[in-house]
């Protein structure tokens, strides 16, 4: 069996299981008031009505995704069926957003196009809001998307791309919010389907449960190639990250990392276990020259700097053992302003409901909230 959030099988995942339909916080009329509540007035009152509370003042419950916009970090609490946005340079709390208005179903991704922050929610289709304000702009569901658990996001060109966790990719106009295709059927191989990254005129799709990546051309949502093979060395390829022309793949059962050209799809390198600094390797992100990965297992949780080119491709990996990292179960990373924000969901044995703020480029640790 696996897990139909993050992909892995329970033959190989050393995470604990996750725990499916938390039922959403009680909301009402104050959710309204906290959206338009400065700081301090936001912080005092993230509660909603019939005496539901968020777990701690900035709110995280079960925090699963984050992403930066406009100066301000947003992390989206899938147990709490919430947004809690931040500043990105001081960490200061700005506000939490929640509501029945915003049909926040276990938010579990997040995108930023132009001024607005698309939330995938597992249950229920997506929310779009505006950054600036946490204003609900709309939300997009009903059979016309062809949602079946969306669990991941990429946009490009104006285009938001969703992932469904059953195996298929809608395009939406970013403008309009209509659909304008979907990629579904046995001819694209999504099995177990994890992560999704948009490069150029082309998307590629993780697939942890045939050792694969589709790739399918983004303006026709057709042309599928099925990257498989020995050379690509994918062994439950688990997360996924861009840049340059290159796409980096993590492969969590391997332990490893490939390189594919997206021009060509053919494999580029594979970089194994370099020292130890990459056991399991889940979710991946690219900013400040670097690639970031986390590795979840166990009780010691780390974080990994890659460097693309270079003779040594892991300076440094990071764990709760060098200091008071507070790293558990890190679900998603995120770099703003030279820092790297590591997303702590929380496992058996440790707290979560957290971020760690690092420096990009020494690994250095700045905070943590929780």
């Amino acid at each position: 069996m696996s897990d139909p959030r993050t992909g892995r099988s329970d033959g190989r995942r050393r995470r604990s299981r996750r725990t499916i339909g938390v039922a959403a916080v009680a909301v009402g009329t104050l959710a309204g008031a906290l959206l338009a509540a400065g700081p301090a007035v936001a912080a005092a009152k993230s509660t909603g009505a019939g005496g539901a509370k968020h777990a701690h003042s900035y709110g995280f419950r079960s925090p699963d995704a984050a992403a930066v916009a406009g100066g301000d970090l947003f992390v989206a609490n899938r147990a709490g069926n919430s947004l809690t946005e931040l500043n990105a340079s001081s960490g200061v709390y700005v506000r939490t957003i929640f509501g029945t208005r915003y049909d926040f179903s276990e938010p579990t991704a997040l995108q930023v196009i132009g001024p607005d922050l698309f939330v995938a929610n597992w249950r229920a289709g997506v929310t779009e809001v505006t950054t600036s304000n946490g204003a609900l702009v709309r939300t997009l569901r009903g059979s016309g998307y062809g949602f079946s658990y969306p669990r991941a996001l990429a946009a490009d060109d104006g285009y938001l791309y969703v992932l469904s966790a059953k195996g298929a990719v809608t395009k939406i106009s970013a403008s309009s919010g209509k659909p304008s295709g979907i990629a579904s059927g046995s001819q694209y191989g999504f099995d177990r389907p994890t992560a999704i990254v948009a490069v150029g005129t082309e998307l590629f799709v993780t697939n942890s449960g045939s050792d694969s990546v589709t790739e399918i051309n983004a303006g026709t949502m057709k042309q599928p190639h099925v990257l498989q093979g020995g050379q690509y060395g994918f062994d439950e390829p688990t997360g996924i990250a861009a840049h340059g022309g290159g796409v980096w793949v993590t492969n969590y059962a391997g332990p490893s990392l490939t390189e594919i050209s997206a021009s060509t799809g053919k494999v580029d390198k594979v970089i194994g276990n370099y020292e130890g600094n990459l056991p399991s390797p889940a979710p991946i992100t690219f900013g400040d020259g670097f690639f970031f990965a986390a590795s979840p297992p166990g009780a010691s949780p780390m974080i990994t700097q890659i460097k693309p080119t270079a003779n040594v491709p892991m300076p440094w990996m990071m764990c709760n053992t060098n200091g008071p990292y507070k790293f558990s179960n890190p679900e998603a990373l995120v770099v703003a302003n030279a820092t790297l924000w590591v997303v702590n969901e929380g496992s058996a044995g440790l707290p979560g409901d957290s971020l760690t703020e690092m420096n990009a480029v020494t690994g250095a640790l700045i905070r943590t909230i929780d």
